[in-house]
C-alpha cells in the first residue's frame, strides 16, 4: 500500500521539479499508486540495485536517497521517460544513474537487488519468464529479485 510521501520521497520528487509538467504529474501519480516505502525497505542496504523498467527514474532516485551506500541504476526502454529521468537524477551523481535499455535485456550483473515494479503485465507470458531467468543470472550470490505487480483483475489501475 503507498504511503505518504517520507523526506526522502519528497526529496525524489523535488529532482523532476524542472521536467514537464505531465511528466512532474506522472511521477506524483507513481508515489501514489507504488508501494516504494515498502519494497525499498526489501532492499539490501549497501551495494548495486538495478531497477528493470524504471520509467522516469523516480524509484532509482528514492531508493539511492534512501540507501546513501546503494548505487542503484534503472533502465527502461521508453526514451523520454529516460531523457526526463537522466535530467532529473543528475544531482545525485554516479549514485542514482538511468539510461535506456533493450526490451528484455538485462545489464550485466552482478547485482545485489534486482527490482521489478508494474513491468511483467506488458509482456507475453514467456517473455515474463525469460526476464525473470535472466534477472536471477545476474544477481550477486545472496542477491535479492524484488517483483512487484499489479493485480490485473482489479480497478481502475488494471486498465
Amino acid at each position: 500500500m503507498p504511503t505518504r510521501p517520507d523526506a526522502a520521497a519528497k526529496a525524489a520528487m523535488a529532482l523532476y521539479a524542472d521536467a514537464p509538467r505531465a511528466d512532474r504529474a506522472h511521477v506524483r501519480g507513481r508515489w501514489w499508486t507504488a508501494p516504494f516505502t515498502a519494497v525499498e525497505k526489501s532492499l539490501p542496504t549497501t551495494g548495486r540495485v538495478l531497477e528493470v523498467g524504471c520509467g522516469h527514474g523516480l524509484f532509482v532516485a528514492y531508493a539511492a536517497l534512501t540507501g546513501p551506500q546503494r548505487i542503484v541504476v534503472g533502465v527502461d526502454i521508453d526514451t523520454d521517460k529516460i531523457a526526463v529521468g537522466t535530467r532529473a537524477l543528475a544531482p545525485l551523481g554516479e549514485r542514482a544513474t538511468v539510461s535506456v535499455g533493450v526490451s528484455g535485456r538485462v545489464p550485466e550483473g552482478p547485482w545485489d537487488a534486482i527490482v521489478i515494479l508494474d513491468v511483467l503485465y506488458l509482456l507475453p507470458s514467456a517473455e515474463q519468464h525469460a526476464l525473470i531467468d535472466r534477472c536471477v543470472a545476474a544477481l550477486a550470490p545472496g542477491g535479492r529479485l524484488l517483483v512487484k505487480e499489479m493485480d490485473m483483475a482489479a480497478g481502475w489501475k488494471a486498465r
